[in-house]
């Protein structure tokens, strides 16, 4: 579910159904009105569709980079990083703000 921001950012990207003119009640059918209703939100009730965008918002730029380095680190290492290895290389990458020269030379 978005929130009411993220609906608000993306409202001028939805698009516009083209079953519209299914949605309208014809008088001449035989159903009843709470058939037309029902029927009538069962159309509305469908989720929104968006046109796809041609650039990468903003949000997904961390994810990009993260990518991108872990692209780095196996191409350097030629694939031959197990799993788990590849993944503690990433976090200390990622998360190196946490840590400095003096701290991993109290790990040795």
């Amino acid at each position: 579910m978005l929130t009411e921001e993220e609906a608000t950012a993306l409202e001028p990207f939805k698009r516009v159904p083209t079953n519209v003119a299914a949605a309208a009640p014809s008088s001449s059918s035989k159903e009843s009105f709470a058939d037309r209703v029902l029927k009538r939100r069962k159309v509305s009730a469908e989720p929104a569709s968006y046109i796809l965008l041609h650039a990468i918002p903003p949000t997904s730029n961390i994810v990009e980079r993260l990518f991108s380095i872990a692209r780095a680190v196996l191409r350097h290492e030629l694939q031959r990083l197990s799993p788990m290895m590849l993944e503690m290389i990433m976090f200390l990458k990622m998360n190196s703000s946490y840590y400095d020269v003096a701290t991993v030379e109290l790990c040795l």
